[in-house]
């Protein structure tokens, strides 16, 4: 816990903070399109649906508690939640990928980003996870490896949002400004830790990694043939 008590320019001891933010977009993005029908009239969502909406409900609301329960010095609830998050996180991914070939084998027309961009999120937040995991005794270190293993989750959130709250002339424009909007804070998170030596590398690569993704959605890669076969067969899958 020595390294707990060290002071930075940017704590992640109140990382619960970004997490709230997180819980605040994902309410405006998913509220109107899918919780406000669920307890509504509306029942147009099938199993997969609120599947996933159960397992990012409560992936959130552990993420959210665990740097709480550091600062209320409940380290050993803090360590039986992270126990837990084995079995809830993988779980988390799974629901991702049903609702995401769910949604697919009811497409008329597929193409490959229909697969590429829920499984770029995939990836990302499975890499930062399982580094989090890697490095859960660096509290400072590991805490900035959860907030980049959740940030991936702003993305399909703020694009809801700014779909509903975007006048009609600029709506068009929602997942450009949103993958500007989630690249700007990645990018000042790392420079703000670029004089850290020891924990500057998580934000600098996961600014490369998603730029390096987002590259291959707008040069349209994922339209290649090659990709778009792939996403049809994961759409056939049963």
């Amino acid at each position: 816990m020595k390294y707990l008590l060290k002071s930075s320019k940017m704590s992640f001891d109140q990382s619960w903070i970004y997490i709230l933010v997180l819980v605040g977009i994902a309410s405006l993005g998913f509220g109107p399109s899918y919780f406000l029908k669920v307890f509504g009239a509306s029942m147009s969502f099938n199993i997969y649906f609120h599947f996933h909406a159960v397992m990012m409900v409560l992936w959130v609301l552990l993420v959210f508690a665990q740097p709480l329960l550091i600062r209320l010095s409940k380290f050993n609830l803090h360590r039986l939640l992270g126990k837990i998050s084995y079995l809830i996180f993988p779980i988390m991914i799974v629901s991702i990928l049903l609702l995401t070939q769910s949604q697919m084998s009811l497409s008329k027309e597929i193409n490959g980003s229909d697969l590429f961009i829920p499984l770029k999120d995939v990836i990302m937040m499975s890499l930062y996870y399982i580094l989090a995991v890697r490095y859960k005794e660096i509290y400072q270190l590991h805490s900035r490896l959860m907030i980049a293993s959740i940030i991936p989750m702003i993305e399909p959130s703020l694009i809801r949002m700014l779909f509903n709250v975007l006048p009609e002339g600029i709506v068009q424009y929602s997942y450009q400004l949103t993958i500007v909007s989630v690249e700007v804070v990645i990018l000042i998170l790392a420079i703000n830790d670029m004089k850290r030596i020891r924990v500057r590398w998580v934000f600098s690569s996961l600014f490369i990694v998603m730029s390096g993704f987002q590259a291959i959605i707008f040069w349209e890669v994922t339209e290649s043939d090659l990709m778009i076969s792939i996403a049809k067969w994961y759409a056939s899958l049963n």
